[in-house]
Formats: structure tokens, sequence, C-alpha cells
């Protein structure tokens, strides 16, 4: 009886693991809104090209999952069982995936910025947008490690750690953002090459004092570690359910990005306002998806059946409610929360498109928002119970059993 948490504390438990994991995924939310917040000063089209280049980041951010989403969960697992010559292993596996993955998306972005600006803006706003992915790109790398970085932290079981690490690099970003895109004083105006270059350079110093913790607090290992390249397969098949998902809700976006941009600049302005407060939201759901994953884990090691068919109800009741909150604040908050970006009375399409879009969330944000919070369903049998039980609990005695029901 007492083994068996019983149903009512269960969306008290979720909100509780919810919390902190949504501070956390905020903070990368913040950081694409502050830069809209002072771009939108230039005209819709510097928020046009900065909305095309924040859509290519977050469908890139896919193909990143799959290498930290892996290395998180293989370190987890190497850690959990004493095992630290794997630890080593994944751990270099995972810095060369990082390098390789880096070369390979940044390489030919940068050499291809120019077409993919075109391919969706025109005249002026695609000139932006190049010139805002002429310092994106190559500032990718930075991106990568960093992501890499927080999840060996995580996988050490150190979660706090990455969430400083992004409360710092936004707190830069506030400072940065006014001194290189208005340029006030005797700096020069940069305006959105200035956004990419005061992202890229608050992202630099995160990760330079992310590296010096990294190299106070890595585990020591004996010898060298052998097996990279096999340690390298292990991440990405644990990280590619993770990566994939992602990157299909971001392609549908981007999708979404070019049938808008038919409307013209404004249009694109608009949609780029109202998506980033829109993520604002989304970000809740996903820190319930993660929470939900965190809780069935510990009930599937435990072997605690009822408890998960409880969870799994309590987190589609409590996605729904979350769901049903934010469609009546996407509708009654549309208008004031459009007008912190512009009232320029010389763009007027803008806010009015972005005031729509965000009252038009309100129609599917409910049955959405239970989507997004799910992952597979955490019944025994299935395979994503092996997969949490080997990254949350890899030293329960109660493994080899959700292991073995997974098949």
């Amino acid at each position: 009886m007492h083994g068996q948490p019983s149903q009512p504390s269960q969306p008290a438990a979720l909100a509780a693991l919810a919390g902190p994991v949504y501070v956390e995924l905020l903070s990368g939310v913040i950081a694409s809104v502050i830069g809209t917040l002072w771009v939108a000063g230039l005209g819709g089209t510097a928020v046009a090209a900065v909305t095309l280049a924040g859509t290519v980041e977050n469908l890139l951010l896919g193909l990143v999952l799959v290498v930290s989403s892996g290395t998180s969960v293989r370190l987890s697992h190497a850690l959990g069982a004493g095992d630290h010559d794997e630890a080593a292993r994944t751990t270099r596996a995972a810095w060369r995936l990082c390098a390789v993955g880096s070369l390979a998306l940044g390489v030919p972005g940068f050499l291809l910025r120019d077409r993919l600006a075109a391919a969706f803006l025109d005249g002026e706003a695609a000139a932006r947008a190049g010139e805002y992915l002429t310092v994106a790109f190559p500032a990718f790398a930075l991106f990568f490690a960093q992501r890499v970085a927080d999840e060996l932290f995580k996988g050490a079981g150190d979660t706090r750690t990455p969430m400083r690490i992004a409360l710092l690099s936004n707190a830069l970003l506030l400072v940065l953002d006014p001194l290189f895109i208005l340029g006030p004083g005797p700096l020069p105006a940069l305006g959105v090459t200035g956004a990419a270059l005061a992202l890229a350079a608050s992202r630099a110093v995160a990760f330079a004092v992310t590296l010096r913790l990294r190299l106070r607090l890595r585990p020591r290992t004996g010898g060298a570690a052998r097996g990279v390249g096999s340690a390298a397969l292990r991440i990405v098949r644990a990280g590619a359910p993770f990566g994939l998902d992602f990157s299909a809700r971001m392609a549908v976006g981007t999708a979404q990005l070019g049938l808008v941009a038919g409307f013209g600049v404004a249009a694109v302005a608009g949609y780029g306002i109202g998506y980033r407060l829109l993520l604002v939201v989304t970000m809740a759901f996903y820190a319930v998806r993660q929470a939900a994953a965190l809780r069935a884990a510990r009930l599937a090691g435990a072997g605690a059946r009822a408890a998960l068919g409880a969870l799994r109800r309590a987190t589609v009741r409590f996605a729904a409610l979350l769901g049903a909150g934010a469609a009546a604040l996407s509708a009654a908050l549309a208008a004031p929360l459009t007008a912190l970006f512009t009232d320029d009375p010389r763009w007027p399409p803008s806010p009015s498109a972005s005031c729509a879009w965000r009252r038009s969330t309100c129609c599917r944000t409910p049955w959405w928002s239970p989507s997004a919070a799910s992952t597979r369903r955490p019944a025994p049998g299935g395979r994503w119970c092996s997969r949490y039980c080997s990254a949350s609990a890899p030293n329960s005695p109660r493994r080899p059993d959700c292991r073995d029901r997974s098949g």
C-alpha cells in the first residue's frame, strides 16, 4: 500500500518535478525573446530575419539533441553501474560527435546561408537574414558544445549547473544586445548582425565558464578509454528518439514559416513574435513531459504497474489543464504581449498579425499540450520503460525486471 503512490499525489509530484525543468528550458526561449525584443525597433525586416534564423536553429537543435540526450542517458547508465571506463568512453565520444556534428551542420549552413535566406524571404529581409546567419553558423559550434556539456553534467546527476549557466548566458545577453544592436554612445549600431554577435558572445562566455567547471569537476578514470567509436554509436541510438521527435515538430514550424512568408515581411515578423511567445507556453508542456518520464522510470523500476497507469492518466489531465490555461492566456493577453514588441504606427500589419496568430493558438493549445507533454506509453511492456529505467536507475536491482518486460 505504501509502495503504490496514490493517484491524487501524482499531479503534485509532476508539478514539483516540472517546475525546475521549466526554468531551465525557458532560459533558451528567453534568449530568442530578448533578441526579438531589441530588434523589433528596427522594423519588420529585422524581426523577420531573426525569426528565420531562430527557426533554422530550432530545426538543427533536433539533430543536436540526438547527441546531447543520448550522452546523458549513456553517461548516467555508466556511472550508475560504476563503470568509469565506459563513462570516459562516453564523454570522449560525445565531444567527438560534437566536433563532427558542428562541422557537418555549420560549414554547409555558412556556405548556403544566402540561398537559405532567399528561400524564405526576399529583398532587405533576406539580406539581413543572410547577415545574421553569417555570424550564427560559425558560432553554431558553441551552441552544440554547450548542449553536450550540459548533458554531461546531467548524466552525472547535476541538473543545477546547466540551469545556472543558462541564466548566466541570458544575463549577459540582456547587457550585450542593446550595446551591439543599438550602439549607444561611441559604439557602432550593428543592427541584426549585432544581435547575432551578442548571442555568440554570451554563449562564448558561458561556455568558457562551463569548461572551467568541467575541468575542475571531471571524474578520474583509469587508463585510456578504448572503444570510443562503439560508444558514439550507443549515444546516437539512445538519443535518436528524442532528437527525431523534436526535429519532426520543428519541421512543421519551418513549413509554417514558409507558408507565412508568402504573405509578406510583416506577416513573417508577426508570426515570429507570436511564435516566440508561444514557446514560453510550450516549454511548460515539455517540462511536464520530462517530469513524467522521470517519475515513470522510478515507478517502472519498482514494478508499480498500477501506479504507472495512474501516472499516465494524471499526466494527460495535468497537461490538458495546463493547455486550457495557456489557451485562455493566449486569447486574453495576445494584444498586450504583442504591444511589448512594437508600437510603431508605421508598422501596423505585424502587431495585428501576431495578435491574431496568438489568439488562434487557443483553438489548438488544449489538445496540443497533452501531445507535447506525453511520450511513448509508459507501460511495463514497452521499450519506453526500458530506456528510462536504464537512464534513471541503472543500478536498481529491479532494472532487469523492467528490461525483461520490454522484450
